[in-house]
């Protein structure tokens, strides 16, 4: 009898989103049965926080009810069963700092990886190259290595950089501030006096103003 196959998935992004795409595989491989050997790569010392839900900020809040936050398919109570067992929070309805929802990511990632018969290697490097083969892919990473995968999953989240429609003068400005989170990046903005011009409407708008109001 030959050996069974077993399927590599290379995901770039160790994320909510890459996180959130290796417990569905992780859940897949249950059910089927299949065997599989899962790489999420990223150089951040966390897993399922990213940008999103990497923020230690208390005050910065899901924009969405717990009970439907679930990041398990066909159980939407997940979350809120994690919530009751570590946070003691049994309200379904609350809106939780969304550094909880990171944190449940990654218990939920080495929740499915004990159930399955699956294997998950965490690699903290960074993906230089990718060479699409005809039956794989050969992916490089910063310290040299590389290693092949049947499937590629890439999870890199929002792109970075200071937007180019912004006037030369202020992107160069040292009152500039271009990613709000970068580390204590906004110290400084909520020390000083003066007032503070925030660019944007979204949901960091509202991040960036309860971190900086005095």
């Amino acid at each position: 009898m030959s050996a069974r196959h077993t399927t590599s998935v290379a995901i770039i992004g160790a994320g909510a989103s890459g996180t959130l795409a290796a417990i569905q595989l992780l859940h897949r491989s249950k059910r089927a049965a299949l065997p599989l050997e899962i790489r999420l790569i990223d150089p951040s010392p966390t897993t399922g926080r990213g940008i999103a839900y990497g923020t230690d900020d208390p005050r910065h809040l899901l924009n969405v009810p717990a009970s439907k936050m679930s990041a398990v398919a066909g159980d939407p109570e997940h979350f809120c069963r994690w919530l009751a067992v570590t946070k003691s929070c049994r309200d379904a309805s609350a809106f939780v700092p969304r550094s909880w929802f990171g944190e449940y990511l990654a218990s939920s990632l080495r929740e499915a990886e004990s159930a399955s018969c699956a294997r998950v290697e965490r690699v903290y490097r960074t993906v230089t190259e990718i060479h699409r083969r005809t039956n794989d892919t050969t992916i490089r990473l910063d310290d040299g290595s590389r290693f092949r995968a049947s499937h590629v999953i890439a999870a890199l989240g929002s792109p970075g950089g200071p937007n180019q429609l912004l006037p030369a003068t202020l992107l160069r400005s040292n009152s500039f501030v271009s990613d709000p989170w970068a580390p204590g990046v906004l110290d400084a903005v909520a020390d000083e006096p003066g007032d503070v011009v925030i660019l944007g409407t979204g949901l960091t708008t509202v991040d960036v103003a309860i971190r900086v109001a005095r």
